[in-house]
């Protein structure tokens, strides 16, 4: 019966473990305190189980940077929606803010700007797979075995498997030409690439043309029509016949 009882109550309590983040988490950027951001936040406090109030108020903050709690609330639309993938998505966005803002404070001061948006290039491209930014730190560093082996992770990702495979030979390539500081498995990145590229394209079977005959011509035809053998007569009578 406790346990039934239980069972009952949990949808309850991911709603208040939900209300409880989505309380106490708050950004201190003073753009969060904008009216569109309280708005959304009164709507989510409203209908604590609305995807779209939820995936409303997270792209705004998303927006004017506050990703902790960003995080906190699709954290919370997740333990309410599990399979809810607008907000895996988003989580996964979020995170990868997160963890871009702690990469960065971590490193040393950039000697200029360029350094600074070099490294979250980087980082963006081998964290969570931004194709654009793959594309731009490459544009600075086209030696970059690992550069271009993420690229080709983040092509894998969506089934390009033609362009993974691509940027999969083209690090093997620099990583043989250049010494690179970190090694980088592209053995078994450029096999999976390959047996994706054979189930998507698989050969074709080419049918071998069978031999055209012209039709016949009327004179032909009529030339290979046998003509009637008129019978032959003889007076001669056979031997073998007696009077």
């Amino acid at each position: 019966m406790r346990a039934i009882l239980f069972i009952a109550l949990l949808p309850i309590l991911y709603v208040q473990a939900a209300w409880s983040h989505e309380t106490t988490q708050t950004c201190d950027s003073a753009a969060a305190k904008q009216p569109a951001i309280q708005n959304a936040r009164s709507e989510l406090k409203q209908k604590p189980k609305s995807v779209d109030a939820r995936t409303s108020l997270a792209d705004r903050l998303i927006e004017v940077g506050c990703y902790d709690e960003a995080v906190h609330v699709l954290e919370d639309g997740v333990k309410l929606s599990p399979t809810e993938r607008n907000f895996q998505t988003r989580l996964k966005t979020a995170r990868s803010y997160v963890g871009e803002r702690e990469f960065l404070e971590k490193q040393p001061v950039a000697a200029d700007v360029g350094d600074a948006a070099f490294l979250r290039l980087q980082l963006r491209c081998k964290q969570i797979g931004d194709q654009q930014a793959c594309d731009q730190a490459l544009a600075s560093k086209p030696n970059d075995a690992a550069l271009w082996a993420a690229k080709g992770d983040a092509l894998l990702q969506e089934k390009r498997s033609r362009d993974a495979l691509q940027a999969f030979t083209r690090a093997q390539q620099v990583a043989t030409s250049f010494p690179q500081a970190t090694s980088v498995d592209l053995t078994s990145r450029i096999s999976t690439a390959q047996a994706l590229l054979a189930v998507q394209s698989p050969p074709s079977i080419v049918a071998t043309p069978k031999a055209i005959v012209a039709p016949a011509s009327q004179s032909s035809l009529r030339t290979a029509v046998a003509k009637p053998v008129a019978p032959t007569f003889s007076n001669v009578e056979p031997a073998s016949r007696s009077n």
